[in-house]
C-alpha cells in the first residue's frame, strides 16, 4: 500500500526510501485514481506510447474530466542503491524549483516509487500534456519549418532569455535540447511583439550547482541547442547577446562566453563528424 500525499504543491517531503509512495496534486486526484483503477497507467491499454526503451516509457492518456497528461515510467531500478531517490522524484523536484522561478514548466500533476523494504522496483511522473505545443525539432535543416527563421530566431532567443533565468539561480541545464522547448503561435502579438509561447519539458537533467562548476559546464548548455542548427556566426553572437542582457548574475564578459562556447561548438560537430 502506497503512502499517498494529496497537495497543490510537491516539496520533497513525500520522499519514501523504504516503502511505497506517490504525490498527486489536489485537482487532479479524482482523475489519478480513476486511471490508475482503469489500468491506464499500462502501455497497450488504449493510452498512446509517445517514447519507449527498454527500461522506460512515456504514455499520452485523457483523463475522464477530459484533461491530457503524459506519463513517464521507469521500471527494473532494483540496481539502484537503497537510499538514492528515484529519475522521477528528481525531476519532480526540478519541475516545482523550476516552477517557482518564473520559467514556462509543463505542469507537474503526480510523482512516486514503488518500493519493498528499502528496494526500488519502478518509479513514475505525470505532467500536463502541452495540447497545441511542437517543439524545436520542427526548425532543424531539412524539417518542415526550416526556412520559418523569424520564428526560429523568437525561439532561441526566448529560450537563452530564458536560460538565464535558471543559471541566475545557480541551476545548469545539461539537457538543454530543442527537442525539450516547446512552443506554438500565440493567438496576437504580446506587448514585447512575441508572437510564440513557450513550455519547457523533461527537466530530469538539472542540477544546482557551485559557481566554480556552473562557470565550467554554462557554455555546455548553449552548445547543446545551438549544434542542431546552422546559424551564422552573427546569429549566434545576436542571441548570446540576449542571454547576457537577461543575465542578473554576470558570470561571463560577452566576448569571452561567445569565444567558449564557438570553441566547444566547433570540437563538438568535429567529433559528430
Amino acid at each position: 500500500m502506497s503512502r499517498e500525499y494529496i497537495s497543490d504543491i510537491f516539496n520533497g517531503n513525500e520522499l519514501h526510501y523504504a516503502a511505497s509512495w506517490q504525490w498527486v496534486r489536489s485537482d487532479f486526484a479524482d482523475d489519478f485514481h480513476a486511471l490508475l483503477d482503469s489500468g491506464a497507467f499500462t502501455p497497450g491499454e488504449g493510452s498512446e506510447v509517445i517514447w519507449r526503451t527498454r527500461h522506460k516509457y512515456t504514455l499520452k492518456i485523457t483523463a475522464p474530466s477530459g484533461r491530457v497528461v503524459a506519463f513517464k515510467h521507469y521500471d527494473q531500478l532494483r540496481g539502484l542503491r537503497k537510499f538514492v531517490a528515484s529519475p522521477t522524484f528528481k525531476e519532480a523536484v526540478n519541475y516545482q524549483q523550476l516552477t517557482s522561478l518564473g520559467l514556462p514548466m509543463a505542469q507537474l500533476l503526480a510523482v512516486g516509487d514503488e518500493r519493498s523494504c528499502f528496494t526500488q522496483k519502478s518509479s513514475f511522473l505525470i505532467t500536463e500534456f502541452a495540447q497545441g505545443f511542437l517543439d524545436g525539432r520542427d526548425f532543424y535543416p531539412g524539417a518542415r519549418l526550416e526556412n520559418e527563421r523569424a520564428l526560429l530566431a523568437e525561439f532561441t532567443r526566448r529560450n537563452f532569455e530564458l536560460l538565464a533565468v535558471l543559471h541566475d539561480a545557480g541551476i545548469c541545464h545539461r539537457g538543454f535540447t530543442p527537442a525539450n522547448e516547446l512552443w506554438k503561435k500565440k493567438v496576437s502579438l504580446d506587448e514585447a511583439g512575441n508572437q510564440l509561447d513557450i513550455v519547457w519539458i523533461d527537466v530530469s537533467s538539472c542540477r544546482r550547482e557551485s559557481d566554480g562548476a556552473l562557470q565550467k559546464e554554462i557554455p555546455d548548455d548553449f552548445v547543446n541547442f545551438l549544434r542542431f542548427f546552422d546559424f551564422t556566426i552573427d546569429e549566434c553572437r545576436t542571441f548570446v547577446q540576449a542571454y547576457c542582457n537577461a543575465a542578473k548574475v554576470k558570470r561571463f564578459e560577452f566576448d569571452a562566453l561567445v569565444a567558449e562556447v564557438d570553441r566547444r561548438l566547433a570540437a563538438r560537430k568535429e567529433r559528430e563528424g
